[in-house]
């Protein structure tokens, strides 16, 4: 089971929606690519399904990921897992289903940190988050998960599952409020936007015990800057580049 890295340790990378860049977000194709990059974390985002079940969708409709139409939440789970959620990416991922919450959860290891998003947009948000809480539970991931979402959804959480790690998700505006923000709801790390981060964010981050995990970076040039910044861990779409820039590349 793995804990957050040390804060002395090497930035470590967050496959955004699996490995994004090229291969279909939030699909188990994506998460096995990430898994063979040697990525150290893997962000996906969980939804509900009419009839209730957990699946992986960032986006509250169906179309631009999937050959479907409508929202997710209004949509039950057979028909959503008949869905096409590779073609959009490339032909070659033709016929990759939208994955459970649970199928992911069997094939990401525990030495894997899960960066997991609840989304607020669901017919019953407050519901979502406490069973996407109960089933990292149930998974043994009390150490190698947290969930980020919305301020109040993370008070849920707090609530239901004392212990659980968190990080709060914001629409707008980062800097010290937020690191205050942070402390007040007990969470583990931060995810500002890259365009709002500082050093100053960062250094009031660390004084408080957070971690800075950045949203996101795919170019070079923007992934160097964060890292000279002393940011913890980054977001990103394009895995490959981040780990080559770390010198952490695997060669096959």
């Amino acid at each position: 089971m793995r804990d957050l890295p040390s804060r002395d340790a090497p930035t470590f990378v967050c496959a955004h929606r699996g490995d994004s860049g090229p291969c279909p977000e939030n699909t188990l194709a994506a998460f096995r690519s990430a898994l063979g990059l040697g990525v150290e974390m893997i962000e996906f985002d969980v939804a509900h399904t009419s009839d209730g079940r957990l699946v992986l969708l960032h986006d509250p409709k169906l179309e631009r990921t999937t050959n479907g139409a409508g929202l997710v939440y209004e949509t039950d789970f057979a028909t959503v897992r008949a869905l096409d959620a590779g073609s959009h990416c490339d032909p070659r991922f033709a016929g990759e289903r939208i994955p459970t919450l649970e199928e992911t959860l069997e094939l990401i290891p525990d030495s894997i940190i899960l960066n997991v998003h609840v989304k607020a947009h669901s017919a019953d948000p407050q519901r979502l988050v406490r069973e996407t809480a109960q089933r990292l539970l149930d998974a043994g991931r009390r150490q190698s998960a947290f969930i980020a979402s919305d301020p109040d959804l993370l008070r849920e959480v707090s609530r239901a599952f004392p212990g659980l790690r968190t990080c709060p998700l914001l629409g707008g505006a980062y800097g010290s409020d937020y690191v205050q923000l942070g402390v007040e709801l007990g969470c583990r790390a931060l995810q500002p936007g890259h365009r709002n981060v500082t050093p100053e964010m960062v250094a009031e981050a660390h004084e408080n015990g957070l971690y800075v995990n950045v949203f996101y970076a795919d170019e070079p040039a923007e992934m160097l800057r964060l890292i000279d910044m002393g940011v913890d861990g980054i977001l990103t779409n394009w895995p490959e580049r981040l780990l080559g820039i770390l010198g952490r590349a695997r060669t096959f």
